[in-house]
């Protein structure tokens, strides 16, 4: 996980260095600069290092006329393509960099991780960026006549060249785009698709268990590489529960963290962890911060992930304080449960619904494909802003998540069955207790007790608009 800047916005390499350090935070352990001449583009680059540790995987990084700036991580199913090139660095960013280097198009198609990057081809003067699929890391762009900036958070662009957030376009995920430096002209084009709405398929309840529990298995191996220790988030829900103790699998010293306001005496967050903890074997670090820490924390929180709404800002004040323990801790990488509440449409106002109306569909397939506008985002930003911390979120494995899209709603959480993800909790039953596989839904604010912040709503707002300006950057550039 890392954090760049690229573009050729900006009047010199005192500005450029202004924009590029709004976004330290996301990675402390290099900052590299390069500057093209032919383009007049700056390409920057704040490094987190967890694959191939040496300076030799340092960015920019530059193969002829190509240089890359790239944020995030190649899964395990890339390790068959390294055997085509010689690379040299035990780094991903070097297999994108070759793949991108033999075939631009077929290199985007073929990625599997969680990535944003940008490449300047100087020879043909174009520079192209793209999201993963899911959208798992943010990258921004502004563009104006033929000048354009690509970043990996917001406040590089608003706050170094004082544009309103709401010029500031949030890159949709399954596309790259491709910025002509010659005529300003700035093309989209799609990668990849989600299946189909109504691409609905007729499972047997036990195929729907052994799909989930496969897949998701086959997630955590699959983002399980790194060159530095590895952790988890435990907050007693079943969907970190279920992650830690596939993770216990092939770590056995992994340690768990949870975050909460305090022992209440309650069946909350942090009395289920401490159970999950003690049933799965693994030391649980608690988090424990109070309401005083909160209302210190607040301005911080809005401005690290750049949004406005309660909903974000109460689960994501919580975060900042688990990824600064995490770090303190000395890690880089965590894993957790973000994405189960989308893939199996675990939320109130779905849940109420009759799960064979067309609206109920419509809704749990918006609910997957918009993840990438603030949830996702939400969390990395506070991990990256908090502790410098890299977040793993193998709920959204595409195998998966493309299984899930296709499970007919008779097994989703609806109020017809009254349980919430019944299909996730059968699939890892024996495995784990009944009390934490079955223990009550709740949201994270709520389980950590930081949803009271919904009485700070404008606070919070006029927090975002001292920094921000006026509006969210979620609209499309392309209509």
């Amino acid at each position: 996980m890392c954090g760049f800047v690229a573009g050729n916005i900006f009047k010199d390499t005192k500005h450029f260095h202004a924009a590029l350090s709004l976004i330290d935070h996301r990675g402390r352990d290099y900052k590299g600069i390069n500057y093209s001449i032919r383009t007049n583009t700056y390409l920057g680059h704040n490094r987190l290092s967890i694959q191939g540790l040496t300076e030799e995987s340092n960015q920019p990084m530059i193969k002829d006329d190509y240089i890359l700036v790239y944020n995030g991580e190649l899964w395990h199913s890339m390790n068959p393509h390294k055997e085509k090139f010689e690379l040299h660095t035990g780094s991903d960013t070097e297999l994108l960099l070759n793949m991108f280097y033999l075939d631009q198009e077929e290199c985007i198609k073929t990625l599997d991780g969680m990535f944003g990057f940008a490449v300047l081809d100087e020879k043909k003067q174009y520079l192209t960026f793209a999201r993963d699929f899911m959208g798992r890391i943010p990258l921004y762009f502004f563009k104006r006549g033929k000048e354009i900036i690509v970043a990996s958070e917001l406040k590089a662009i608003t706050n170094s060249l004082n544009i309103n957030a709401s010029d500031v376009v949030l890159a949709d995920p399954g596309c790259y785009y491709q910025f002509d430096y010659v005529t300003g002209e700035l093309t989209k084009r799609t990668y990849y698709e989600f299946p189909a709405m109504d691409d609905i398929e007729d499972m047997s309840e036990e195929e729907v268990m052994d799909g989930i529990r496969n897949l998701l298995t086959e997630g955590v191996h699959n983002e399980l590489i790194s060159d530095v220790p590895v952790c988890t988030i435990l907050s007693g829900g079943v969907d970190s529960t279920v992650v830690t103790y596939l993770l216990k699998q092939k770590i056995p010293d992994l340690q768990a963290f949870v975050v909460s306001m305090g022992d209440t005496g309650k069946k909350d967050d942090l009395y289920y962890a401490r159970m999950a903890a003690k049933e799965i074997g693994v030391p649980l670090h608690e988090v424990i911060i109070d309401e005083e820490w909160v209302e210190q924390n607040l301005t911080e929180a809005v401005y690290a992930i750049e949004d406005y709404s309660w909903t974000q800002v109460s689960p994501a004040v919580a975060q900042l304080a688990l990824s600064k323990r995490i770090h303190d801790e000395g890690f880089k990488v965590v894993f957790g449960g973000e994405g189960s509440d989308e893939l199996f449409a675990s939320y109130g106002h779905v849940f109420a619904w009759n799960y064979k109306d067309k609206d109920y569909i419509k809704e749990r397939y918006k609910l997957v494909v918009n993840l990438h506008k603030n949830n996702l985002i939400r969390t990395n930003k506070a991990m990256m802003y908090g502790g410098t911390v890299e977040l793993r979120t193998p709920f959204l494995h595409k195998d998966l998540v493309e299984f899930c899209l296709r499970i007919h709603p008779d097994h989703k959480a609806t109020s017809q069955n009254k349980i919430w993800k019944p299909m996730l909790r059968k699939a890892f039953s024996g495995k784990l207790s009944d009390e934490l596989l079955f223990r009550p839904k709740k949201t994270f604010q709520d389980g950590c007790h930081t949803i009271y912040l919904k009485n700070h709503k404008e606070r919070i707002k006029e927090t975002y608009l001292t920094h921000f300006g006026q509006k969210n950057p979620l609209e499309s550039f392309f209509g």
